[in-house]
């Protein structure tokens, strides 16, 4: 059996596409992107912070994820209250009544301070 093992990192600006190209590696934008477009029943996308502004208003993670609600692809939020409220106020999320979800940790529905057991994950 051949297994591919890529790395994948997170580059802060200014480096931008340039250190993923020297390094021969992946961003975290590019692999979760192609994730959610390959995507045929469930996305799960878990973060105790959602960046809305900069990922879910435009951008490839937000087409990716509207691309997959029209292929009604199921779509599981994890996060806090705050980021949850917020993803609830984006119109394209509003629109979509079928198969999108949101969750949050017990401990933060008790404690809005604390995070609970939150891995991130996609």
């Amino acid at each position: 059996m051949n297994k591919l093992v890529e790395l994948v990192i997170t580059v802060p600006e200014p480096f931008g596409a340039e250190l993923p190209y020297k390094t021969q590696t992946r961003t975290t934008l590019g692999v979760l992107t192609q994730l959610m477009a390959r995507a045929k029943k469930k996305i799960v996308l878990a973060a105790p912070f959602i960046q809305i502004e900069r990922s879910l208003v435009n951008g490839p993670i937000a087409d990716a994820l509207q691309a997959a609600i029209k292929r009604e692809v199921g779509i599981d939020f994890v996060s806090t209250g705050q980021s949850l409220q917020a993803l609830r106020q984006l119109d394209w999320l509003k629109s979509s009544h079928n198969g999108v979800r949101f969750f949050r940790s017990t401990t933060n529905i008790n404690h809005e301070e604390r995070l609970g057991l939150m891995p991130n994950f996609a």
